[in-house]
Parts: C-alpha cells; sequence; structure tokens
C-alpha cells in the first residue's frame, strides 16, 4: 500500500518539478522530454513526455503528460501512466489521470516521435 501510495505521489508530481526539453512538433502538439525521468529495469527503460497542445481539445485538455515505458530489446513501448491538464506545460486543473499501465505493446514506427525517443532512451 506504501509502494502505491509513493508511486502516485510521484506520478502526480511529475510535472511538477520536471525540466522539460523541447525535442519535437506535430502538427497537432509540441513534444517535449525529461531526461531526468528515464528508469533503467534491464532492457526497459520508462520516461516522462509532454504534449504541450497547440489547441485546446474538445475535453478541455491543453496539455498532456505520459510516462511511457520502452522495451530496448524488442522496439516496442507502452503507456503507463497519463495527466491531463487545463493548462500549457502541465500547469492548471488536473482534468484527469491514470496510473493503470496499458498491457498491449506497440511496435515503434521509425518515423515517428516515438522512435527518437526510443532511441534516446534505450542509448542514454
Amino acid at each position: 500500500m506504501r509502494s502505491l501510495l509513493l508511486a502516485l505521489l510521484i506520478a502526480v508530481a511529475t510535472p511538477v518539478w520536471a525540466k522539460w526539453v523541447r525535442v519535437g512538433e506535430s502538427n497537432k502538439f509540441f513534444l517535449y522530454q525529461d531526461s531526468a525521468t528515464i528508469r533503467k529495469n534491464g532492457d526497459f527503460r520508462t520516461i516522462w513526455v509532454l504534449h504541450d497542445l497547440k489547441e485546446k481539445d474538445s475535453d478541455g485538455e491543453k496539455s498532456i503528460t505520459l510516462k511511457h515505458e520502452y522495451d530496448c530489446r524488442g522496439g516496442r513501448f507502452r503507456l503507463l501512466a497519463s495527466g491531463y491538464y487545463s493548462g500549457k506545460m502541465a500547469k492548471g486543473k488536473i482534468l484527469s489521470r491514470s496510473d493503470t499501465p496499458n498491457a498491449e505493446w506497440i511496435n515503434i514506427p521509425r518515423r515517428s516521435g516515438h522512435w527518437g525517443t526510443f532511441k534516446f532512451v534505450c542509448v542514454k
């Protein structure tokens, strides 16, 4: 129970102390990552990323934080946690969050933002 509470507190606090570095852009958002959040476990790495939306979406979100797990040997990733915010750069009201990992692994296309993050965390 204590470890679950600690994990929840870390997940909630991540955007507050994160040092977001802009690493990419799509037509819908700017992509940031925080290299200080990289954690290693064998062939697996986790990292927090931030999608800072260019326009508020239909649910009122202006930014999204995502904790991804990368399988360095398998070339795939999955979502571990997420947070949705009313303000830019993970500020403002927390609209929703989830700490339920996605069991489904997704292969990483080479021409995607995930590929760049995959290379960054798996080489670091």
